[in-house]
């Protein structure tokens, strides 16, 4: 057969003359028939470089609602049933009404999967902090997002992955008493970062709105900020799913942004991770607030959330926080696999104030990827705490490092 018989064939000639056909005559011929739906989609598709859907879609979404973009061609096919791995990039969505309608449109086509494994939902922030947002325009998006998130770890999602999503995080604040200071503060040692923090706090009971809707209490301790179009900012929240233990299979959570850990995001993402097996933990510090308070109590959330995690990888910290992290990082006792991106220390001096002693002590690490300098440091703090020598499985563990930093160089 020649190479000119062969296109003809095959759906070549109808994959190019869809691909040359205005948007709504795309969509009439997606509704002929199951080849004319196959074809007209994935004419679509190929304009956005999306080959298999089911193995992998990008879908790089439209501000305009009317635009032909990769999320409404899956929503035209009849034949996608499944998604291995979806990446909603809502970069170009720059209007907030267009972002609740995306969020209603990608929780549809998430609703007709069978089946859902890795799913990547990036929110830049940008277009929309500096923008008024009315109360009801904030409490339609975070409905539209709490339906979406609750739609995707249905669908037995096991990785989740935010991409700065905390568009209406910064709307929140933490609450503090401005009668106490810093040195007021006791000293004793407390149980926990929160237990420390709460001379800093309110009682929620006495300051917290009567008409609040109980979140979880450390939620209670946040405040919204006034703006011009609410004079009592009204407590506004993605409120956990009852079913979220039932449903879960989360397995590996990676937030590129700590807007998922505070209001209005923060109760429904610390519900999910409570209650999902999760081993692997992928986090970037770098928007965490300057507030030594508020960040304590995040990572202390945090640990108290999954204590059991097996793998942690830090992709970014704002500088002077890496001494608490490295504190932090000490109460995970199964640990097993650390990778601090050397991009986690502005400066080679930040290592020399590290206090490595608990993280040492850690009985399970097996991989350690990092810096030189962090390397070196850790390996004399493991020597430390082992009594001057390094036992067997921690030369193993020196040998393992040295060569991962070396195939990472």
């Amino acid at each position: 057969m020649s190479v000119l018989q062969d296109f003809w064939c095959t759906d070549e000639l109808a994959l190019h003359t869809f691909a040359s056909l205005p948007t709504p005559d795309v969509r009439n011929c997606a509704q002929v028939s199951r080849s004319f739906n196959r074809i007209a989609v994935q004419s679509v598709l190929d304009h956005h470089e999306i080959w298999d859907a089911q193995r992998s879609a990008v879908l790089q979404l439209a501000d305009n609602p009317k635009d032909l973009d990769g999320l409404s061609a899956l929503l035209l096919s009849i034949h996608v049933k499944s998604l291995a791995y979806v990446n909603f990039e809502l970069k170009k969505v720059v209007s907030l009404p267009s972002a609740v309608k995306t969020f209603h449109k990608m929780q549809r086509l998430v609703d007709r999967m069978a089946s859902l494994r890795t799913v990547y939902v990036n929110w830049p922030s940008g277009a929309y902090e500096n923008r008024p947002v009315s109360d009801k325009m904030l409490a339609t998006a975070c409905k539209g997002v709490e339906e979406l998130l609750d739609t995707i770890i249905s669908k037995g999602c096991t990785t989740l992955r935010f991409g700065y999503f905390n568009a209406f995080a910064s709307k929140y604040k933490l609450k503090k008493n401005p009668a106490l200071t810093a040195a007021e503060i006791p000293r004793a040692p407390a149980s926990s970062v929160w237990e420390s923090a709460r001379g800093y706090l309110p009682s929620r009971h006495t300051r917290a709105a009567p008409d609040v809707l109980s979140p979880l209490s450390e939620e209670g301790n946040y405040c919204r900020k006034s703006s011009r179009f609410s004079i009592s900012a009204p407590w506004i929240s993605l409120t956990p799913s009852s079913k979220l233990s039932q449903v879960t299979k989360l397995a590996k959570f990676c937030a590129y942004s700590t807007g998922v850990f505070r209001p209005p995001f923060s109760q429904w993402t610390f519900a999910l991770l409570q209650a999902s097996p999760v081993t692997s933990m992928t986090l970037c510090f770098e928007d965490i607030p300057n507030d030594g308070v508020e960040s304590k109590l995040i990572l202390d959330r945090l640990a108290e959330a999954i204590p059991d995690v097996t793998t942690i990888r830090l992709i970014g910290a704002r500088p002077g926080l890496m001494k608490d992290v490295i504190a932090w990082l000490g109460r995970f006792q199964q640990l097993q696999v650390l990778k601090i991106e050397p991009e986690c220390f502005s400066t080679e001096n930040d290592i020399d104030d590290l206090e490595l002693e608990a993280l040492a002590r850690l009985p399970h690490i097996s991989q350690l990827l990092s810096s030189s300098y962090f390397l070196c440091a850790y390996l004399t703090s493991r020597r430390n705490a082992d009594g001057g020598s390094l036992p067997m499985h921690s030369k193993e563990l020196s040998s393992r490092m040295l060569s991962g930093f070396t195939a990472q160089s």
